[in-house]
C-alpha cells in the first residue's frame, strides 16, 4: 500500500496550495499495483476550482503486475476500492483507474505531457475503470481525447 505524504508528493504547496493540502490530509492512498498518479480537472494544474468542486484523482495501473485488465475485473474493483475506501476529505474524489490498451505505455504523461496528447493513438487510446459517478466497471469507449486530460499535474510515479 502506498499512502502519499508531504515527503513523496511530486506536486508542491507552492504550486497548488488547496490541492496540496487536500491530498496531503485526506489519506490518498493506493495499491502497490499502481505505477503512476495524476491529478487533473478543476484542482490540477489548471487551479480553476470552486468550493464544492471535487478532486479529479487518475491512477494508472502496473501491467507488468495486472497484465490483462480487461479479464481481472475483481481485482481492478478491489485497487480502486483501496483508494476510495481510504479517502477522508469533506472533497469529494472522482478516481479513475486507466490501463493501457495499446503498445504507448501512458508516455504521453510522463514523457512529453508539455507537448498535450497522444502521439500514436487517440481517442481512447486507453481504458477506464471506475466505481463512481454512476460508473461500476469498466467505462465504455466514448472518445476520451488525452488532449482533453491535460493540464495534469503527477501525484506520485514509479517511472
Amino acid at each position: 500500500m502506498i499512502h502519499i505524504t508531504e515527503n513523496i508528493l511530486k506536486i508542491t504547496k507552492q504550486e497548488l496550495p488547496a490541492t496540496y493540502d487536500i491530498i496531503v490530509d485526506g489519506n490518498l492512498t493506493f495499491d502497490d499495483r499502481i505505477k503512476m498518479a495524476f491529478i487533473s480537472g478543476s484542482r490540477g494544474p489548471s487551479n480553476c476550482y470552486h468550493p464544492k468542486s471535487d478532486i479529479d484523482i487518475s491512477l494508472v495501473l502496473d501491467q507488468e503486475m495486472v497484465n490483462n485488465p480487461l479479464q481481472c475485473e475483481n481485482d481492478l474493483s478491489e485497487i480502486i476500492g483501496l483508494t476510495v475506501n481510504n479517502w477522508n476529505s469533506s472533497v469529494e474524489i472522482d478516481i479513475a483507474l486507466l490501463f493501457a490498451i495499446n503498445s504507448c505505455d501512458f508516455e504521453c504523461f510522463y514523457t512529453f505531457p508539455d507537448e498535450h496528447g497522444c502521439k500514436l493513438i487517440s481517442p481512447d487510446c486507453f481504458g477506464i475503470y471506475k466505481i463512481q459517478k454512476g460508473f461500476d466497471g469498466f467505462v465504455p469507449k466514448i472518445g476520451v481525447d488525452v488532449d482533453k486530460v491535460f493540464p495534469i499535474g503527477m501525484i506520485w510515479s514509479r517511472v
